[in-house]
Order: C-alpha cells, then structure tokens, then sequence
C-alpha cells in the first residue's frame, strides 16, 4: 500500500478482522504498520478448531499434515513492538472472548477493550 499510493510507512495502521487478525499480526511481526487493531482474534487454528468441534480433539496431531499455516497469532504475540488494541464482543458466539483476552495478554503493553451485549 505505502508503495502503490505514496503513504508513508508510519501512517500504516494494521487491523485484523477474526481470520484477519492473523495476517495483521504476521505483517506487525514482520515490521509493516506502526499500531495494530485486532477485532475479535483468536489464538490458532488448533484453538478455533477445539474451541468449535471439541470432537476433533483425537486427530488434532494430524493438524501439520491437513493445515499449512496455523495462524499461531498466540506464539507471535510476545515479539509485537506496535501499540495494540484488542476488541472483543462478549457475547462472540464464533471466537471466545477468552481467546481474545489471552491473546492481549500475551501482547506486551497491549488494551483489551470488552464490548458488553445489550
């Protein structure tokens, strides 16, 4: 983006929907963007797979073999230099709101901010 449109790389901020949120934090590890918004993240693969189909908890090891990338956002957390926001709906029915709080908690100096349900 920075190159094609001639925005300076310190006016990039990453933000990361769910599955986003996994490519922003790749890009935050790899130096692009100087803050990084991640709405609703989840920790893994393997965490979302146990997290919606407990029942695929046997063949979890064959997770290498059946997925390339694993999107592990919770091992890359800790090498995040950006400021970080965390937003999270209470009441997510697809990504646990526990998932969003570990993964800002992992993230150095990163706020978490809970959506409450109406």
């Amino acid at each position: 983006v920075s190159l094609e449109r001639g925005i300076h790389q310190e006016r990039v901020v990453l933000f990361g929907q769910s599955l986003g949120c996994a490519v922003a934090v790749e890009m935050a590890q790899r130096g692009f963007g100087t803050a990084l918004v991640l709405a609703s993240p989840f920790l893994s693969v393997p965490c979302m797979a146990m997290s919606l189909y407990p029942f695929v908890a046997p063949v979890l090891h064959l997770a290498p073999v059946l997925i390339r990338d694993r999107f592990e956002s919770s091992a890359k957390a800790a090498t995040l230099k950006v400021p970080t926001l965390v937003v999270h709906g209470q009441e997510d029915e697809v990504v646990s709101v526990a998932q969003g709080r570990e993964l800002a908690r992992l993230i150095p100096g990163a706020e978490l901010h809970v959506v409450q349900a109406k």
